[in-house]
């Protein structure tokens, strides 16, 4: 099927019109840097004949058979030189060697219930789950997390992308849009995939929260205007169905279209917000699809991990990494922030039985911060602002 062509081989002599493989009437002699000429007894190559003498090239670097060693034939009359052999040769290797390995995930669930207590068995199987992509790479399973508000999905998907050493990329489903709106489509998702590493983006983690927020209203009609219920949830549908995709790898051209993008390597991580949270796997779905979430793209999702509220206990340990957090920005404006281990399990205890949960918790001790912020001396006259919430 393919043939080496060395630097003393002849080269092609087409006739008008005619492409294809060399043949013995196609065939003349070449010397190295030097112009071709028959030999004795060989068929002449003329203009007379209707013949011209063309050299061949690579199709990659555009090097012509003199300036290298060898050139490899392929079909329809492509070629590639030995140095751009080589050059693909050292880019896969170095790309094979710079993909993290399996070992990379080792321990990942402890650090994520270090970073957000009361999550055990889904930090163990997020481990899993990223061991088994850095393995295999394609067709990586496309992971839910179910959970009421405050539960720590977010928390999760944010220590995640923050750990991992492969390209992650965690966005809102609520800027998610249809094609040709206000938002983000699917190429902008990955595109901002691809901003965090043009290499490996295409074995990358999307790691997409608030899946809720594209459920489909009941009272907007389906029209071309629903830019935020089912016409957006298809754009997850066809990233969770492995289809090409067109994304920007490096600078936009205005006047192109965006080249496919294989995402069949991709591993998808979705959170959404479901209150209460039906302990069977099919009463699950089926309060999705109530919630406004289509079917079909649920049935992608190959693992459904339901997440409970945690405990007051659990939410103590939030509350420590809290104060952690806020305690810097207290330092810096001289304020005295630091709150008793009863005052901590005050606030958990509220928290465990709010509706928000930790996001309960931060709002209460930004609200502490806030008011020794505005306690601390010379601060009186200062507004503290406002504090994020999570």
């Amino acid at each position: 099927m393919y043939s080496e062509i060395t630097q003393m081989q002849p080269v092609r002599v087409l006739s008008p019109g005619r492409t294809g493989r060399l043949t013995s009437d196609d065939v003349c002699e070449a010397k190295p840097g030097a112009a071709s000429s028959p030999k004795a007894g060989s068929k002449p190559c003329s203009a007379a004949s209707g013949r011209t003498i063309e050299p061949l090239e690579c199709s990659f670097c555009g090097r012509v058979q003199q300036e290298v060693s060898k050139l490899v034939a392929g079909e329809q009359g492509a070629h590639i030189c030995d140095l751009c052999v080589r050059l693909s040769d050292e880019t896969l290797v170095t790309e094979r060697a710079a993909f993290p390995s399996p070992d990379a995930a080792a321990g990942l669930a402890d650090r994520l219930s270090a970073v957000v207590p009361g999550h055990s068995e889904t930090a163990a199987l997020l481990e899993d789950l990223v061991c088994e992509h850095l393995g295999e790479g394609l067709a990586p399973p496309s992971l839910l997390l179910v959970g009421p508000s405050g539960c720590g999905k977010s928390a999760l998907l944010d220590a995640l992308a923050a750990d991992v050493e492969v390209p992650a990329a965690r966005v809102e489903a609520g800027r998610l849009t249809a094609s040709g709106y206000v938002g983000d489509d699917l190429e902008n998702l990955l595109g901002t995939l691809t901003t965090t590493g043009r290499r490996h983006a295409h074995r990358g983690l999307l790691l997409v929260d608030g899946l809720q927020s594209l459920a489909a209203r009941s009272s907007a009609p389906y029209t071309a205007l629903d830019v935020r219920g089912t016409r957006a949830q298809r754009q997850v549908l066809r990233l969770l169905e492995r289809r090409p995709a067109r994304a920007w790898v490096g600078p936009r051209h205005p006047d192109q279209d965006a080249p496919l993008m294989d995402t069949r390597g991709i591993m998808v991580v979705a959170a959404v917000t479901l209150d209460p949270v039906p302990t069977d796997h099919r009463a699950r779905l089926e309060a999705l699809v109530e919630l406004g979430l289509e079917p079909a793209m649920l049935r992608r999702f190959e693992i459904v991990a339901p997440m409970a509220r945690r405990s007051a206990e659990d939410l103590l340990g939030v509350a420590q990494l809290l104060v952690a957090e806020l305690k810097p920005q207290a330092d810096a404006l001289e304020a005295e922030y630091d709150p008793t281990g009863d005052e901590l399990a005050h606030e958990a205890s509220l928290a465990a039985r709010s509706p928000s949960g930790a996001w309960a918790l931060r709002q209460a001790l930004s609200a502490r911060l806030t008011s020794a912020c505005i306690a601390a001396p010379g601060q009186q006259d200062q507004d503290c602002g406002e504090h994020d919430q999570g």
